[in-house]
């Protein structure tokens, strides 16, 4: 009897001992969870306003049902007959975007496509009188993009199609005749800009954009003369500057 006391009275105290030792051990702090960054993945769709600007070239030649009517259409004035005249065009654009982003390490792969309306817009007056104005009046962009992320922050460039809805006319006060055209002119753009994810959604963005419509001829058809000849409208470089606002879905991450 005596023995077994004796053995449970030594487990007791050797087990206090090993809980003492135990308490005066260090502390291993928990593992930190790992940082969780933001992902780019998954549908968007948007809205963005800015502007633009460009320096339309157009030269005008009489079709050959007007051979009388034609020297009174030269376009840079009657001392330059081969002449190419440019107007300066400049104003505002906003519509939507929608696209898509696929994220793989820090880089995002993505399409986009927007659609804007515009009024890039310009006139002057010519040395014999006449009256020339081009207005840009929508912006169609189905593009590529191609960014490096850090974190919340996106850097990207694009490129891909570009098309708008250019308007010509000419007011010609000499013979009291208005000359008006609206053509689809199809080009490419390239352009590059920065996102930020402001919260798990939102994402608010800048964008230049390089957009060349390219020079198409356009059919014009006097108000009154009932003449049919043609303009020949050169968009090469127009710049645009745009602020953006998309909100980003978490589908197909």
């Amino acid at each position: 009897m005596k023995q077994l006391i004796a053995a449970m009275a030594a487990v007791i105290f050797f087990g206090f001992v090993d809980a003492a030792s135990a308490a005066d051990m260090p502390v291993k702090a928990p593992m930190a969870a790992p940082v969780a960054f933001y992902n780019w993945t998954g549908f968007y769709v948007g809205g963005h306003i800015g502007g633009g600007w460009t320096k339309a070239s157009e030269s005008l030649a009489a079709g050959p049902a007007t051979p009388l009517f034609g020297p009174l259409l030269i376009p840079c004035g009657l001392a330059n007959a081969a002449g190419t005249c440019g107007t300066n065009l400049s104003g505002i654009i906003g519509g939507g975007q929608i696209g898509y982003n696929l994220q793989r390490g820090n880089w995002v792969f993505g399409v986009e496509a927007s659609y804007s309306g515009a009024d890039v817009k310009g006139s002057d007056i010519r040395p014999q009188g006449d009256v020339y104005a081009t207005t840009i009046r929508s912006l169609l962009m189905l593009t590529g993009r191609l960014g490096y992320a850090w974190d919340r922050v996106l850097v990207y460039g694009k490129g891909g199609y570009a098309g708008g809805s250019v308007r010509f006319t000419q007011i010609l006060p000499v013979v009291g005749d208005n000359l008006d055209t609206t053509e689809w002119h199809n080009g490419w753009v390239v352009g590059a800009g920065v996102e930020y994810a402001l919260m798990q959604n939102w994402v608010l963005g800048a964008e230049y954009n390089y957009v060349d419509l390219g020079n198409k001829g356009q059919p014009v058809v006097g108000s009154l003369s009932g003449n049919v000849d043609t303009v020949n409208v050169n968009l090469k470089g127009m710049h645009t500057v745009l602020a953006r606002l998309s909100y980003k879905f978490d589908w197909m991450r």
